[in-house]
């Protein structure tokens, strides 16, 4: 028989016979499911909440103008960022429209849809 190595004990900590109960089963898939609402990138409008991550970390910030230009839709967006989040300026810029990763609406962060 070949021995496992587990230095950390993680096999003694789980409980096999757990994983085969239906609602364990479900309490986790609902605990990893990561099934965010979804808004269309068209549907932006000026003055939304956004976060976006134009320099790698996630941070909030406001559209200062909307997505929408005549028939299309603007590939570069002006933006409000709150850069003070992490320890930068807040400052206007723009940014890539696939750099804006969710928007706020009625309180809760809808995922941006850029497809």
């Amino acid at each position: 028989m070949k021995k496992i190595k587990d230095p950390f004990g993680f096999s003694k900590a789980i409980n096999y016979e757990k994983l085969n109960d239906p609602k364990v089963l479900e309490a986790l898939s609902n605990m990893f499911d990561n099934k965010k609402e979804k808004i269309d990138f068209k549907d932006l409008k000026k003055n939304d909440r956004i976060k976006s991550n134009q320099i790698g970390t996630p941070i909030t910030g406001k559209l200062m103008e909307s997505p929408k230009q005549g028939k299309g839709l603007k590939k570069v967006v002006l933006i409000w960022t709150n850069g003070s989040e992490i320890g930068m300026f807040d400052e206007h810029g723009s940014i890539y429209a696939n750099q804006i990763t969710e928007v706020e609406r009625d309180g809760t962060w809808l995922e941006v849809n850029h497809g």
